[in-house]
């Protein structure tokens, strides 16, 4: 009988684990729900994915390099959405989702034009939103792994210019 137990409790967690896991493989990004709620005529829309970030990984110049290395391992996939009009309009939808689902990311606005969402699991960062308004363009960069705070400081303080 207690046998019987045991494993009945081994199935059901298996159950569980499967589930949790299968869960977790198709949740949806912040950039997945944006370009539903926009004008995907606007929209391109570029998505580098897991494989081809194992893929990079195994590419020499970035085993050469470790601080690449470190922050591209952090990484699980890369999405880049852009509109070339209505930046404007498309901004606003990114606050929109941004509001409406306050509990699952935290918002800090960089600039007026400029903001930045993280969602986090156990104190890991797994995701990471940057998104900015420029001369009626916007772009939104949606970064999804396990990041740490040096790979956030790293990113948001590169400098763009190469300076």
């Amino acid at each position: 009988m207690m046998k019987q137990t045991i494993i009945k409790c081994a199935i059901a967690l298996c159950l569980f684990a499967c589930t949790v896991s299968l869960n977790a493989q198709n949740e949806r990004d912040f950039a997945y729900h944006f370009i539903e709620k926009a004008d995907k005529n606007e929209l391109v829309v570029k998505t580098i994915s897991p494989q081809m970030m194992e893929r990079m990984l195994g590419l020499q110049e970035i085993q050469e390099n470790d601080t690449l290395q470190t922050l591209l391992r952090q990484l699980k996939s890369i999405r880049v959405v852009s509109a070339k009009q209505h930046a404007g309009k498309n901004f606003d939808t990114v606050e929109e989702l941004a509001k409406r689902n306050h509990k699952r990311y935290t918002c800090k606005y960089i600039t007026p034009q400029k903001l930045m969402l993280t969602r986090m699991r156990h104190k890991k960062i797994v995701e990471l939103v940057l998104a900015s308004q420029e001369n009626e363009r916007l772009l939104l960069i949606d970064l999804t792994g396990n990041m740490n705070e040096d790979f956030i400081d790293f990113i948001t303080h590169y400098p763009a210019s190469g300076n």
